[in-house]
């Protein structure tokens, strides 16, 4: 691929993200997709074909990007878990933070279109096996050991998730009412970041 077919499908990416987080699947044009990216519709066409490859181009590069952030948090075995745990949420937390409309965007498309729930399984699943079978190992030790409640490691990725999740889900919601200054979202979404980062300890640790 030469340098500039390489930033025209960057700008077709870019421009098709943009599109489908604000209009949605059913609502999202490839006229105004390739206008947005400075491109014809037939070049658009001469890459991806049809919309549904772009919007599963856009739709795995997202997930790459997320479980690979995630896994990453416990790839160094050198780290104490519970710090590997809390990298574990402020990278999910963080990736989330980069891409704020995502969260409404899967929710509100699992909802139109529930047979996406598969979809999303499959090619999580796909990446993220070896790496959940490593993290139900860490888990099981640091329980027997006693050095953490017992817990089932399909619960703390329920409580890490819609906690982080949560917040974005809310947040249009958020800027409306007093709980974010007009200069002071960054700053919240750190305090954010840092609460569920202790709610997830306060479950964890022995006391």
């Amino acid at each position: 691929m030469t340098a500039f077919e390489s930033m025209t499908e960057r700008a077709i990416l870019e421009a098709a993200e943009q599109e489908f987080m604000i209009k949605g699947y059913d609502g999202a044009k490839t006229e105004s997709i390739a206008k947005s990216a400075g491109v014809t519709h037939a070049m658009l066409h001469y890459y991806y074909r049809t919309k549904e490859n772009l919007f599963n181009k856009v739709f795995d590069t997202k997930l790459n990007i997320l479980v690979e952030s995630v896994i990453s948090s416990f790839k160094d075995s050198n780290q104490p878990f519970l710090i590997r745990i809390q990298n574990f949420i402020e990278s999910h937390f963080d990736f989330l933070a980069r891409n704020p409309e995502l969260p409404r965007f899967v929710i509100n498309e699992i909802i139109s279109k529930p047979e996406r729930i598969s979809i999303i399984y499959e090619r999580a699943n796909k990446i993220m096996t070896t790496s959940i079978e490593t993290f139900q190992q860490d888990l099981n030790e640091q329980v027997k050991s006693g050095n953490i409640n017992e817990i089932k490691i399909t619960d703390l990725l329920l409580d890490i998730v819609s906690l982080n999740v949560f917040v974005f889900v809310s947040l249009p919601t958020l800027r409306m009412l007093p709980f974010i200054s007009d200069n002071g979202e960054k700053e919240f979404l750190e305090a954010r970041k840092k609460e569920n980062v202790q709610i997830i300890m306060n479950r964890l640790i022995k006391k």
